[in-house]
């Protein structure tokens, strides 16, 4: 038992390592267990010229073709497209409905529960390696040697990490002190700044705000051109406007990171009350639009 529980442990810690590299199965694969029938079809098409041959699939869209899982590369008349694209709304519809899926704000946070059944079941496999030998010494050995391969697999793909922050900072303390729930959006925005993103995510825990933008493994069309909308048109009233429909009572702005061209457009925009100032950060409130009386 103890030896299990200390396999267990090193392979759950070494173990949780992204793969770099894919490798085909060894013992190869059957196509008669490929449900597409056009895909069996073209397998069974003899090629025209003698191996060894380059083969590559493809496919041909519009210019600017976008889809959730893909998008096309070129800017021509046309694009090309290396791959299928599987996922439709019905399937990520299905998907949002199952049980407990709406705790999970990462999709990819669905890999931990397999990761941790590949490390139980490392752990047995180790195990019965380890009855073989009958050294103590040579056990510890062979244990250590199974965790340094595993820490050094994990080396390829290092995982950044955000330090813990002991004192809640002046922007989350004001926003966890206002009623209601409402949501708030910063600036420079960053549609597919990731790590700047999940910063966001991480810090809403402190104040429990929506946000306008997320940290996921999947955005949709609309939510992109969304948060593109409001970059490019931030801080004109229009965008004000669209704002205030989506409950965006409060902005912040990271004065570092913005341009002074965005510090000065929205020092002089009237609808933006600045509340607070600290940490490098402005908070400003959202005002609705002026109305004038006939």
């Amino acid at each position: 038992m103890k030896w299990q529980l200390t396999g267990l442990i090193l392979f759950a810690f070494f173990g949780a390592g992204c793969a770099t590299n894919y490798r085909t199965p060894a013992a190869g694969v059957s196509l008669a267990a490929i449900d597409d029938t056009d895909i069996r079809e073209l397998y069974a098409i003899a090629p025209a010229a003698l191996f060894p041959a380059n083969i590559a699939l493809l496919r041909v869209q519009d210019s600017g073709y976008y889809t959730k899982t893909n998008r096309g590369y070129g800017h021509g008349r046309y694009t090309v497209v290396t791959t299928r694209d599987i996922e439709s709304d019905a399937s990520y519809e299905k998907v949002g409905n199952l049980p407990l899926v709406r705790l999970i704000r990462v999709p990819i946070r669905f890999m931990m529960p397999v990761t941790l059944a590949l490390a139980v079941l490392a752990t047995f496999g180790a195990t019965i390696l380890a009855r073989r030998v009958e050294s103590s010494a040579a056990r510890l050995g062979l244990l250590l040697a199974i965790g340094l391969a595993f820490s050094a697999e994990a080396t390829f793909a290092p995982l950044r990490t955000w330090p813990h922050e002991e004192e809640v900072r002046p922007v989350n303390q004001f926003l966890a002190d206002q009623p209601g729930d409402f949501a708030i959006v910063e600036f420079p925005l960053d549609p597919f700044g990731y790590a700047i993103n999940a910063r966001q995510v991480y810090q809403s825990i402190y104040h429990w705000k929506r946000l306008l933008v997320g940290y996921s493994g999947f955005q949709s069309r609309e939510n992109i051109e969304l948060l593109r909308r409001v970059r490019d048109r931030f801080p004109t009233d229009e965008c004000l406007d669209e704002l205030n429909a989506l409950d965006v009572r409060f902005v912040v702005v990271l004065r570092g990171r913005a341009k002074p061209s965005l510090l000065s457009a929205v020092a002089a925009q009237p609808r933006l009350e600045r509340v607070l100032r600290a940490d490098g950060r402005d908070m400003y409130r959202v005002l609705p639009p002026v109305t004038t009386a006939r």
